[in-house]
């Protein structure tokens, strides 16, 4: 409750055309994610996906079979690797309101999708980089499959205003193609699927 009511979810339209997934980075880099898994299982791993290594110590032998043959393979490795751990951390979160991690958690994996993933574009992370100096934005990153499209940011329902204004700013001025294009929109943080804990 606490977190639902203190927050805001912005999406920063870069005013850029999107390609479609099947157009887009996201698909090269499902198609070398299968690739990595048919060679890890061809090596004699037991898995059927990425996301199958769950465990550190597999996540070393991974890497140190495979880091110096197909170093990017290992990075869209080590980004699923750190994006499942980073999702049970944000669920705890949410449960007991922690916005800071929250927010930490939403920024990391904006960070792994630019760095290790790789599918992020210009006008997004001009996005990224322009709120996240905004106080009160706790957590921004890509969304969707990359390249093109939208941002995101967790922000404290005050500072949203504040968010407005950074863009409208800063924004036309780094992609003066988009500045008649762009657009923020503040979105309420509503429940979802809920659990009920004990009844079963």
């Amino acid at each position: 409750e606490r977190a639902r009511s203190a927050l805001r979810f912005v999406s920063l339209d870069t005013g850029t055309i999107r390609p479609g997934l099947e157009k887009s980075t996201y698909k090269v880099r499902r198609n070398e994610c299968d690739a990595f898994v048919e060679a890890l299982k061809l090596s004699g791993f037991k898995i059927q996906c990425l996301a199958d290594i769950k465990s550190d110590s597999l996540r070393t032998q991974v890497i140190a079979k495979f880091e110096a043959s197909n170093p990017e393979w290992c990075a869209r490795m080590q980004y699923i690797y750190d994006a499942q751990k980073r999702f049970y951390t944000m669920l705890e979160a949410w449960r007991f309101g922690d916005l800071e991690t929250i927010g930490d958690g939403f920024r990391s994996d904006g960070h792994g999708l630019r760095d290790l993933y790789k599918i992020s574009g210009p006008e997004l992370e001009s996005m990224c980089d322009i709120v996240r100096v905004v106080p009160g934005v706790l957590g921004e990153r890509m969304l969707g499959g990359g390249d093109k499209g939208a941002a995101g940011a967790i922000v404290r329902a005050e500072a949203v205003s504040s968010v407005q204004t950074a863009v409208a700013i800063a924004y036309p001025r780094c992609h003066p193609n988009f500045a008649d294009k762009y657009a923020v929109h503040s979105c309420r943080i509503v429940d979802g699927v809920k659990v009920f804990r004990g009844l079963l």
